[in-house]
């Protein structure tokens, strides 16, 4: 990706500190630590699924089933293993599942089948706009309150995900169109 690209998702990530800023901007906690910590995971994630997957013949499903598993085995040590969850209520069963299957599964499932139908830069761009989601659902359904600064924030994250695309996009044809133009190249014998 050319300069502009990363630029444009310094914009993103600006957006974001403004997005959640609440009521003014302030030091970072442990809990704004650990969410860039995950960015970070999630970007080399999706970098890597964009790679891992490239020319090949790999179902989503099926990545998606072994980071499933993966993912629980990892987890399953820290929650206190089968016996804890042996002794959990129907409701916490409930919102296991919901997060196990909606919050991680489909979204993986998701993830995956986009990274492979665009690329990874673009793919993370557009799951960037997580956080513009997130606000607007919390204000339409939380009740809570748009300020000024996390609407500037919302908005800046549209325009530098709009203008990362569009780089993305020329990017994309000019590496294209350099291709199809060596393919087009017919070399001759000398002499003819």
């Amino acid at each position: 990706m050319p300069p502009r690209f990363f630029l444009a998702a310094g914009v993103c990530v600006v957006a974001v500190g403004l997005l959640t800023s609440g009521n003014g901007l302030h030091a970072p906690g442990t809990g704004d630590a650990l969410m860039l910590a995950a960015a970070v995971v999630r970007a080399g994630h999706v970098a890597l699924v964009g790679r891992l997957t490239a020319d090949r013949s790999l179902r989503p499903l099926q990545l998606t089933s072994v980071q499933t598993a993966v993912g629980t085995l990892l987890c399953l040590t820290p929650a206190g293993g089968l016996p804890a969850l042996a002794h959990a209520s129907a409701a916490t069963w409930g919102e296991l599942a919901y997060l196990a299957l909606g919050c991680s599964v489909f979204a993986f499932l998701a993830q995956t089948w986009a990274v492979q139908r665009t690329s990874a830069s673009r793919a993370s761009l557009l799951l960037g706009t997580e956080p513009v989601w997130a606000a607007a659902i919390g204000v339409v359904l939380g009740g809570e309150r748009l300020t000024a600064v996390a609407a500037a924030g919302a908005l800046l994250m549209l325009a530098g995900t709009y203008w990362g695309q569009a780089i993305e996009r020329g990017h994309r044809a000019t590496v294209h169109e350099k291709a199809e133009s060596g393919r087009r190249t017919v070399t001759t014998p000398a002499g003819t």
